[in-house]
């Protein structure tokens, strides 16, 4: 009877041990209320692999426990409503490099210094990952200015994609990679003006009118969401002296 007891109390006692140290383990992100984000290394393996087979940014938040800034990242910036909404399809993880080696791996692989530190990578291209950050030397970012840097930054890395495919004569890829720049911010110009360029340049090498009017008319859409950007101006100027001609 006292061996059973014994056995019993063994077992509580180990029960409880575990169920202290999953707390321990778990609560730091749900302390930052990333309830939304994947956690850990095993969280960034499929975060990462999600992104990779689809195309899509990927979105990694280093951070240290007991660290005022990065409390601060968390709770005035990701999981406002803004950001969150935006963020809702594209994976995102966070990572605490003191939870165990597999996290300081990653850390150190993106040769981390500080905390916090945003990434923001496209890994389908693996393009060198971008840094955001809302604290500035003399000011602090809005809500609505750090999202646009999210935004910009995406789009930027899918430019760099879909430049990369245009220079190497790829014209399809170049094009679904402006597509998906137009797709994170429509209110930016250079999106439509770059797949202007590839159909301009299709027209050049075929003398295609199809390609032509095409390349016209994403230079037009250009304009109609900046009516002073520069590259579409002259590129439709080329049009018109060509007509001229």
């Amino acid at each position: 009877m006292i061996k059973n007891r014994t056995v019993l109390h063994k077992r509580i006692l180990s029960a409880a041990l575990i169920f202290i140290m999953s707390l321990i383990f778990y609560t730091h992100a749900f302390s930052l209320e990333l309830t939304l984000w994947e956690h850990y290394s095993d969280g960034y393996e499929r975060a990462f692999e999600y992104a990779r087979e689809n195309e899509l940014p990927l979105v990694i938040f280093f951070h240290i426990d007991g660290d005022t800034w990065s409390e601060k990242l968390a709770e005035n910036y990701l999981t406002t409503y803004e950001v969150e909404n935006f963020l809702a399809d594209i994976p995102k993880v966070e990572i605490n490099p003191q939870i165990g080696d597999a996290e300081l791996s990653i850390s150190n692989k993106f040769k981390v210094k500080q905390f916090p530190t945003l990434f923001i990578s496209i890994p389908c291209c693996m393009n060198e990952p971008k840094k955001v950050n809302p604290f500035l030397k003399d000011k602090e970012m809005t809500t609505e200015e750090f999202l646009q840097r999210i935004k910009d930054v995406i789009v930027g890395q899918y430019s760099d994609i879909g430049n990369e495919y245009l220079q190497n004569k790829r014209y399809e890829e170049a094009i679904h990679h402006f597509e998906m720049a137009i797709e994170v911010d429509p209110e930016k110009a250079y999106g439509y003006y770059a797949i202007g360029v590839v159909y301009h340049t299709r027209s050049a090498e075929s003398n295609d009118i199809e390609y032509a009017e095409k390349a016209q008319e994403f230079y037009k859409k250009a304009l109609k969401i900046e009516p002073d950007h520069l590259e579409s101006i002259q590129e439709l100027e080329r049009f018109r002296q060509n007509l001229d001609k």
